[in-house]
């Protein structure tokens, strides 16, 4: 498989936007990469089913037993390695969060109006090439006068929660925050998935 994300890149994304349904098999050697490939298949689409198999065609991979963080944490805080994968799986399985406090930095992507409690944050992920940005953020709530600027930097903990989107007919997550602190932006601003 790696020889084909190095090689085929681009030709191998194009196929995993579209599809239902994406299957890795043979992964009994390449174990320990598979939260990579499943990362950068989320990443490319994030409805998909992605199974791995084994050379017996047994389904052998649980995604929740390698996040780079512990889901379980009293306090789970999220570095820049770790957003992709946080972001992909709070999205998917918005549940896993529900009032749990996380810790993490963020870009805001979409700045408070007057009088709105809401705002997005969160980070530009390269998914294949550099003309393959996309968005990962997380729409926030916050109490209080504060004024956001778009494209600034913050640190903020939040209690996770979740709420209903009828026009995607979809729960995902939302950090009610209760500490925001504006931070510099990191050396590098866009977090890769691959």
């Amino acid at each position: 498989m790696y020889l084909y994300l190095s090689n085929l890149k681009s030709l191998i994304a194009d196929k995993m936007r579209t599809a239902d349904l994406i299957m890795f098999n043979r992964c009994d050697d390449i174990h320990d990469d598979l939260p990579l490939y499943r990362r950068s298949a989320r990443a490319l689409n994030p409805k998909s089913t992605i199974v791995f198999r084994n050379s017996s065609g047994e389904i052998d991979f649980i995604p929740g037993d390698f996040l780079p963080y512990d889901p379980d944490a009293e306090v789970i805080e999220i570095d820049d390695e770790s957003f992709a994968a946080f972001y992909i799986d709070a999205t998917k399985k918005p549940d896993r969060y529900i009032g749990k406090e996380i810790v993490f930095n963020g870009m805001v992507l979409k700045a408070k109006q007057a009088h709105d409690r809401s705002f997005l944050l969160g980070r530009l992920a390269m998914t294949c090439c550099s003309e393959d940005l996309s968005t990962f953020a997380f729409i926030c709530d916050c109490d209080g006068d504060i004024v956001l600027n778009t494209d600034e930097w913050l640190s903020i903990t939040c209690i996770m929660d979740k709420d209903y989107s009828s026009k995607y007919d979809v729960w995902h997550p939302v950090c009610k925050i209760t500490e925001l602190v504006r931070c510099d932006a990191p050396d590098e601003k866009i977090i890769y998935v691959t």
